[in-house]
């Protein structure tokens, strides 16, 4: 506080102290018979303070409220994300979470998709799956049949198993990718 507004500050409580007082006693208010002075003074004082504030306002910086963006979208889910958080969830090498819900949902969808985009029948799809011919894919085919598993070759066993991810978790990605293939180029 700056020694102008220390006092101007001070003269502000005596007026203010001032005319309490006369309010209270109006005879006092009689005695000094100078209502035009104390109005003046008043004013005076109110229109130094007012400067006072319009300096202050005027030397301070700008400051505004940050609004957010109200035309940001909200996360909604995309269908089948599920599916990707259990895909992904299967290539951890020593977990078998999210490997029931990938069979549960890729099993209906391969026979879907060979009944419908190859013309088999319910049986005829079952099979091919199960000799794991659906396919020219060895790796996806292995994720319905146990016995197409030994058509992987050498060289491609030892990548998946050296890949970092679980041999389950890839014969899942490739057979997914390859049942979009198939329902995409047949269609």
């Amino acid at each position: 506080m700056t020694a102008t507004s220390r006092v101007l500050t001070g003269v502000g409580v005596l007026l203010a102290v001032a005319g309490l007082t006369v309010f209270l006693v109006p005879s006092l208010g009689g005695a000094a018979a100078a209502g035009r002075f104390y109005v003046g003074a008043v004013g005076a004082l109110a229109l130094l303070q007012g400067g006072r504030y319009a300096r202050d306002a005027w030397r301070s910086p700008l400051v505004g409220a940050e609004t957010g963006d109200p035309e940001l979208v909200s996360g909604v889910p995309t269908p089948g994300d599920d599916f990707d958080e259990a895909l992904a969830a299967t290539f951890e090498v020593h977990s078998l979470e999210g490997r029931k819900e990938v069979e549960a949902r890729l099993d209906p969808v391969a026979r879907a998709v060979l009944e419908r985009r190859r013309d088999l029948s319910a049986a005829e799809a079952e099979r091919r799956l199960d000799a794991g011919d659906w396919t020219d894919d060895p790796v996806a085919a292995a994720f319905f049949s146990d016995d197409a598993g030994d058509r992987i070759p050498f060289l491609t066993r030892l990548r998946i198993r050296w890949g970092g991810k679980s041999s389950y978790g890839v014969r899942a990605e490739r057979a997914a990718a390859e049942l979009e293939r198939i329902w995409r180029a047949e269609s």
